[in-house]
């Protein structure tokens, strides 16, 4: 697997390595979104920081945009902190929240460049 999920008292930390396609952008989000426990955190943290991201195309996220708008449905408040540092990924991240943002996504979303600070931010 390509991903490892954590459950923490407030959030879900989904942290991926290696080569990572679409299918396991969309694998990892299914398996969170799939679980109740996600309906009762504050936010989810996406750590891509130890995974190489070139073979997914900024379209390749339209599906797991629109999984989390339907997600976003029931979870009204929810924040989404993605952790990356090469500029690929830093590109995807960008497109992923301005297109979630762009169909009504009522999320807070933010890029950080590791995991310091994410905690103040998801508790502010």
């Amino acid at each position: 697997m390509k991903y490892s999920i954590t459950w923490n008292d407030n959030n879900s930390l989904v942290v991926y390595s290696g080569d990572i396609s679409k299918r396991d952008l969309e694998h990892a989000n299914a398996d969170v979104h799939g679980d109740n426990r996600t309906y009762k955190l504050l936010a989810s943290i996406w750590d891509f920081t130890k995974c190489n991201m070139q073979d997914i195309k900024p379209e390749d996220l339209h599906y797991t945009i629109v999984v989390d708008l339907g997600s976003s449905k029931t979870i009204k408040n929810h924040k989404i902190a993605l952790v990356v540092v090469e500029p690929h990924s830093i590109r995807l991240c960008e497109t992923y929240i301005n297109k979630s943002i762009d169909i009504g996504s009522p999320w807070d979303f933010m890029i950080f460049n590791s995991l310091d600070g994410i905690d103040e931010w998801i508790n502010a």
